[in-house]
């Protein structure tokens, strides 16, 4: 299976040159395994996280990102909570929100959804801090998207409606030269239909075995698949 890793290299070269977006089937968010496909933090990145799931290490991990907020952006999904107490969980205004009461920085770097089934508002949101991090012009590859699970909002829209959101986003990132990245559990990767795959440049799979986590890739365009090889911490 090493010329399929060899390949895959190249492949990724190329698909961080022209803007790429990776479905991972997974259980949800995985913490440290995203370090990869996020970027060394040696170089330029631009970070943009969508998340629907609160969670104290995720907020945590998002804490230092948020020291440079030329490079970080967050927009939270509101999935089974109240607006007031996920924006508070995230870290961003709630319903006493006002200018006077949150920084610059913070009211630039954070956004709020109501709900999952918003997805017009999401994608503006989106393409809001996508074009701030476009306006320093990075190179191809800098601008990364990590959003932590598709599980909400496969579970709250109907399939149509979720697969135009998806062609819109990957598009969206493709436009900006980004890398993004879309977690699924397997569990609602078998409510979609699929034509659902076919949007994404590639898939990555991933379970844990009694040797460590496992990631087996598969690109759409090469047809390139690899064995089950290990996740890189």
């Amino acid at each position: 299976m090493e010329g399929a890793l060899d390949t895959l290299a190249e492949q990724l070269s190329t698909l961080k040159a022209e803007g790429a977006n990776l479905l991972v089937l997974s259980g949800g968010y995985e913490g440290q395994s995203c370090h990869g496909l996020l970027g060394d933090d040696r170089q330029d990145r631009r970070r943009l996280y969508v998340t629907t799931e609160s969670s104290v290490e995720k907020l945590n991990a998002l804490s230092r990102e948020r020291r440079q907020p030329d490079r970080f952006a967050h927009v939270h999904v509101a999935a089974g909570e109240t607006r007031s107490a996920a924006a508070r969980s995230a870290g961003g205004p709630g319903d006493d929100w006002t200018p006077a009461t949150v920084s610059p920085t913070k009211e630039e770097t954070y956004s709020q959804v109501g709900d999952p089934t918003e997805l017009t508002t999401l994608s503006r949101h989106v393409h809001e801090h996508l074009v701030r991090f476009e306006s320093d012009r990075p190179n191809p590859g800098e601008i990364r998207l990590c959003f932590d699970s598709l599980d909400p909002v496969v579970d709250a829209v109907e399939k149509e409606r979720l697969e135009a959101f998806l062609r819109d986003l990957t598009t969206r990132v493709t436009l900006a030269r980004g890398l993004a990245h879309y977690h699924l559990s397997v569990t609602a990767a078998k409510q979609v239909p699929d034509t659902i795959a076919p949007i994404f440049d590639g898939v990555i799979e991933r379970r844990q075995t009694p040797e460590g986590p496992r990631q087996r890739w598969t690109l759409r365009e090469s047809g390139v698949q690899t064995d089950w090889i290990p996740i890189r911490r």
